[in-house]
């Protein structure tokens, strides 16, 4: 059970029996090790307090966790489920399938955008979600890659002449001992006994051949996954060196510094592979932005200039993905790039209005993330479907 479970559940002024704690943990542990994307994805919209009736997993998660600890005890109120929920987000992280502890990690920080939401009055598990996505980004890009593999083939077929040799031995002793049944006895025992040695020694071999091969299989996976890394890398270094948009075929210094924040946080995420991003992706974007001194920088400021870099169907694919209100800056993005008027301003079910000021470096920042919970959350949807 996690060190802290029993104080998330006393913030809220309940205090469980410690049979029912340990099964609750129990139960929620189970749920979390089986959880789907958009199950998960749910679950960051129940610890948030989301409206039970708008998130489809809340009714089969109460079961689940009432199910799953043996008990009838019933939830006593909202807050016990967002407990229970944010709880089981941290045992994704801790051990739970890895694209979607950082599709929900992703989903933790960004949602939290312009909500600072008066009912929140769990334990901020928004700190458990960074740290994960910190050490996940370095972890994924710090894989132990081996030089070289060293290859010691045995020498298999000293051991099959050794058997074929010993069955020529044994055709002869059993002709030159026709006439003497103790001494065809004895050679056939012998020889027995000879060819399970050999037999041993060659299974020996065998299984040390299928080790090599089983050496060599993760020595090609690890130079792969080596070969994906620095290819990400490359590209990375490439455009931060030269502070160029390919999407406007412009650099990023003589673009308006809003419009700069959307465009850096889209290439950027275009080039990052493996997700979560590197640990350094907010210093990459702070080398490309013409940083001015601009204390703040609004969504609408970049509206205009920035409706080339979005595919016609981007606000239908973000909407097919059901993660609008996790994505809340590229949400009121999409929903506003394709010549829709002023009334059709969208706040996304959140506080996100394109007016809203933000810290340049922050937006590209948060920008920058919702792009990657894009990203995987379609990528996951094409797996589905295909």
């Amino acid at each position: 059970m996690h060190d802290h479970f029993g104080d998330w559940y006393r913030v809220v002024s309940l205090d469980p029996r410690p049979d029912l704690l340990r099964k609750r943990w129990q139960a929620i542990d189970r749920v979390a090790r089986r959880l789907t994307l958009p199950d998960a994805l749910d679950l960051v919209r129940l610890s948030r307090g989301d409206t039970l009736d708008s998130i489809p997993y809340a009714p089969l998660f109460d079961k689940a966790v009432r199910r799953g600890d043996g008990t009838s005890a019933p939830m006593h109120n909202g807050l016990e489920l967002r407990i229970l929920a944010s709880s089981a987000l941290v045992g994704v992280m801790e051990r739970g399938e890895r694209d979607i502890a950082v599709a929900a990690s992703l989903a933790m920080v960004c949602s939290r955008l312009g909500n600072p939401d008066p009912r929140h009055t769990l334990p901020d598990l928004t700190g458990y979600a960074e740290e994960y996505l910190a050490v996940e980004g370095e972890r994924v890009r710090g894989t132990d890659i081996p030089t070289s593999v060293e290859v010691v083939v045995p020498d298999l077929l000293s051991e099959l002449r050794g058997i074929e040799e010993l069955g020529r031995w044994l055709a002869q002793a059993q002709q030159s001992g026709a006439a003497q049944p103790v001494l065809i006895n004895q050679a056939l025992g012998e020889g027995s006994a000879r060819i399970a040695n050999a037999s041993a020694s060659l299974a020996d071999k065998i299984n040390a051949v299928s080790a090599i091969l089983t050496d060599y299989r993760s020595a090609m996976s690890d130079w792969g996954e080596e070969s994906i890394i620095r290819r990400e890398e490359n590209a990375l270094l490439w455009w931060c060196a030269g502070r160029y948009s390919h999407d406007l075929q412009q650099p990023l210094e003589e673009l308006p510094l809003a419009t700069a924040c959307v465009v850096a946080a889209k290439e950027l995420a275009d080039r990052t592979v493996l997700s979560p991003g590197p640990i350094y992706a907010r210093a990459a974007l702070a080398s490309v932005l013409p940083l001015d001194g601009t204390e703040s920088v609004s969504i609408r400021e970049a509206l205009d200039d920035t409706r080339a870099v979005w595919p016609p169907s981007f606000g239908e694919h973000l909407d097919d993905a059901h993660i609008t209100d996790l994505c809340p800056a590229l949400a009121t993005i999409a929903r506003n790039t394709h010549g829709m008027g002023e009334a059709k301003w969208s706040n996304v079910g959140r506080e996100v209005l394109p007016d809203a000021r933000y810290r340049p470096l922050d937006l590209a920042h948060q920008l920058y993330r919702e792009f990657n919970l894009y990203k995987l959350v379609l990528l996951a949807l094409h797996r589905t479907v295909g």
